[in-house]
């Protein structure tokens, strides 16, 4: 009997010893699975992956409960990215008309100035202002005003090349860059822009009306200053307005102080 006893106990100790290294076995591989993702996850960044629960026990809710919180993360990663890229696209662009705003086109004309003496190119600066603009504010009410900006911006990115920018620099006043550009493919661009601003009377709401601009152009170089050339551009945006105003004027320096009068619009 004592022998009988012994071998039990000794059997007993045996299984409990096999069934222990075995759910140790089991349970170790599986927490070493959960923590080779979980560094994984860490490791890459990468928030879509997610750890395989297993059996429906306290590591496979640890597992449940680490994928919902990632699943959290990633969500609020994605809504963090997306106010930042409001948040960007707000303080480059203008609000009315969608385009870029003053800081912004200037950012683009150091930059493709840039391009230029790195490829030894050259591009067009062109200044639009709307002629009488202040007379559809008059006239027609501010609401029309921002109506008729918004339809000159459409206008003139219809007519621009896929890699042309426009800007909004000022109230009615628009920055227009052409990279690759020399001086008469500038003017003809400048022309273009013209002819479809004027071509078709503006929706206004109620009412239509027709509406013109004043074009300047002059050409930038590698040695350029981007200060110089849009002061250029807009001192031949203001030659065309004294010239009658819906015109294209080309200049490639500035005129005498004396001659450049008092601001027409």
């Amino acid at each position: 009997m004592r022998y009988l006893l012994l071998l039990l106990m000794l059997a007993g100790v045996v299984h409990c010893g096999v069934l222990l290294v075995v759910l140790e076995g089991t349970l170790l591989a599986r927490v070493a699975s959960l923590n080779s993702k979980i560094k994984q996850v860490t490791v890459s960044g990468d928030l879509s992956l997610r750890l395989d629960p297993g059996a429906k026990d306290e590591l496979g809710s640890l597992a449940v409960a680490v994928n919902a919180m990632l699943a959290a993360i990633q969500k609020a990663k994605y809504e963090l990215l997306q106010a930042q890229e409001s948040l960007r696209f707000h303080a480059e662009h203008d609000s009315l008309t969608g385009v870029l705003n003053r800081r912004a086109i200037r950012d683009v004309l150091r930059r493709e100035l840039a391009r230029c003496r790195r490829e030894n190119q050259t591009l067009g600066v062109i200044v639009a202002d709307v002629d009488h603009f202040k007379r559809i504010n008059d006239h027609y009410g501010h609401g029309a005003g921002d109506a008729a900006l918004v339809a000159v911006v459409q206008r003139i990115t219809a007519t621009l090349r896929p890699y042309d920018v426009v800007g909004r620099y000022g109230g009615e006043e628009f920055l227009i860059i052409a990279p690759g550009c020399h001086l008469e493919l500038a003017q003809k661009l400048a022309e273009r822009v013209r002819v479809a601003i004027c071509n078709a009377p503006i929706d206004l709401g109620n009412e239509t009306t027709t509406i013109s601009a004043s074009l300047g152009a002059t050409l930038g170089t590698s040695t350029s200053d981007p200060e110089f050339l849009v002061e250029v551009a807009d001192a031949a945006m203001y030659q065309a307005k004294r010239n009658g105003r819906n015109r294209v004027e080309v200049s490639m320096e500035l005129p005498e102080p004396e001659m450049l009068g008092a601001s027409i619009r």
